[in-house]
């Protein structure tokens, strides 16, 4: 039970899980789990992966991704 501990947490900024809150064990694991299965932040599976620390140690994560995201979707649209 994570929450009892008061464990710290990630709140993330933009994208698609915008303002959408993890614990941070939880957080490493999606981030993780997305890495195993060879996922990358262009892909839709891979968007944990997309979001970045807005700083050194911060607790706040903000979208990298951009507003094309994912990749395949992008390239449908333009063909």
């Amino acid at each position: 039970m994570p929450g009892a501990l008061r464990e710290a947490v990630i709140t993330l900024v933009g994208g698609v899980a915008d303002r959408q809150v993890f614990y941070v064990s939880d957080w490493d694991d999606q981030r993780r789990a997305a890495e195993r299965m060879g996922r990358t932040a262009d892909e839709f599976c891979g968007w944990p992966l997309a979001y970045r620390p807005e700083a050194p140690g911060s607790n706040r994560w903000v979208w990298t991704g951009g507003a094309d995201w994912p990749k395949a979707r992008a390239e449908r649209r333009a063909a």
